[in-house]
């Protein structure tokens, strides 16, 4: 590998961690458009119970409504794992959000989500997307309960 390819690679890498950034900021202001465009147009979507949705336009509907009606999030992503091979890449990624359950089913007041996020991405003209994202949720609890003690199924 020459320098030059080990120097794009790099920068492809630092562009991904940086679209992965944007997704956790765009979710937690609730900037659901600008979220949308982090996606491939034919993009898929799969959040466990939280449903699997296809294409940005549904995956807007599901931000606009389902995800909306949580008050408050912060997505803490970390220890990513990258492999890129030409335009086309993957990765997995480690989340921790501390939350507010409120306004869902499964939970309510102050909580833990965690789990692992796998994902693809394509380089296209407008720079890295992703094209598809699959949340495996570990933890699903009330921080009063705790993680240990009430681990929901998910």
């Amino acid at each position: 590998m020459t320098i030059e390819e080990r120097i794009a690679a790099l920068e492809d890498q630092a562009e991904i961690i940086k679209l992965k950034s944007r997704y956790g900021y765009f979710a937690d202001t609730r900037d659901f458009k600008s979220f949308c465009e982090l996606f491939t147009e034919d993009a898929r979507l799969e959040l466990g119970l939280l449903g699997e949705y296809e294409g940005r336009g549904k995956i807007r509907e599901y931000m606009e409504t389902t995800n909306a009606r949580m008050p408050w999030f912060a997505h803490l992503m970390h220890n990513p794992l990258i492999e890129i091979k030409g335009n086309e890449a993957t990765g997995e990624w480690y989340f921790m959000v501390p939350c507010d359950l409120k306004g869902m089913s499964w939970g309510e007041g102050a909580g833990w989500l965690q789990g692992k996020y796998t994902e693809r991405y394509v380089k296209t003209a407008e720079g890295w997307k992703i094209a598809y994202c699959k949340a495996d949720f570990n933890i699903v609890s009330s921080h009063a309960k705790g993680w240990y003690e009430q681990k929901l199924q998910f």
